[in-house]
């Protein structure tokens, strides 16, 4: 019999915080010859979003024309027909819709206080520098701009942030950061995404993470640890983190589904 595999929802597996709204379906054919039909079943929870009955095809991607909500904890399946008209057994796939643009408010965060005294003797600084000052002296040279002052960069920043919760029930972190950064719950690392969160305009857009924090979080108190670095975003200016309030919490948005 023919059964779908390698479903996908916006182009990834199994995603978690992808933007609430239609979803992309896709998939691929195992077994059988030809695919002649496909019906997909989107559910949330008990409630059904969607079902697309039996559609004659043999197209392997389509769009719901339902929106699905923020924050949605979702699943879809597939059933394939083949060549002789034979239904297959359904396949499965999960995924998860990530905060609205409204949930995202606050202001940016800076852990930096106080100027550093940096005199570029370390070992990226004294790389950069020169390389830096070299092609500044060659543009002023040139005539075609005016040679500007070195901005050293910075040690990483620290933000440190205790919370009280309750354990069990399905928990989440949502994150961005002009910069990069690295978060810790309860001294265990937050995902495994290095250079989050990736290459932005972050005076335009940024891209935030949603990670499944579950099985970090403690009955009671917990803490959140997040490393910030300069990354793409700057050199000099100080570095940021993103404070959302959501559900009354500022500096930390932690989510239960209930």
């Amino acid at each position: 019999m023919m059964q779908a595999t390698n479903l996908k929802t916006n182009h990834l597996t199994q995603p978690l915080g992808i933007d609430a709204g239609t979803l992309f379906l896709s998939w691929q054919c195992a077994g059988g010859v030809r695919q002649t039909a496909y019906e997909i079943e989107v559910t949330a929870g008990a409630g059904t979003l969607w079902t697309s009955g039996k559609v004659l095809g043999s197209g392997m991607h389509t769009e719901t024309p339902a929106a699905v909500p923020p924050k949605t904890q979702g699943q879809w399946r597939i059933r394939l027909w083949d060549e002789n008209d034979q239904p297959g057994a359904w396949s499965e796939a999960e995924f998860e819709t990530g905060l609205a643009q409204s949930d995202w408010q606050g202001v940016w965060v800076c852990p930096e206080t106080e100027e550093p005294d940096i005199d570029c003797t370390d070992a990226i600084n004294a790389f950069t520098k020169p390389n830096w000052e070299q092609k500044q002296a060659a543009l002023e040279a040139s005539g075609k701009g005016q040679a500007q002052p070195y901005q050293p960069h910075r040690p990483a920043s620290y933000l440190r942030k205790t919370f009280t919760a309750p354990a069990g029930e399905s928990k989440r972190l949502y994150i961005t950061a002009k910069g990069l950064y690295a978060a810790w719950l309860n001294g265990k690392r937050v995902g495994d995404m290095v250079l989050a969160p990736g290459i932005f305009t972050a005076d335009k857009h940024l891209g935030a993470q949603t990670y499944d924090v579950t099985a970090l979080v403690c009955d009671g108190e917990n803490e959140l640890l997040i490393a910030l670095g300069d990354g793409w975003y700057r050199a000099v200016p100080p570095a940021w983190m993103e404070t959302v309030t959501c559900s009354g919490k500022k500096w930390l948005s932690c989510s239960s589904w209930k």
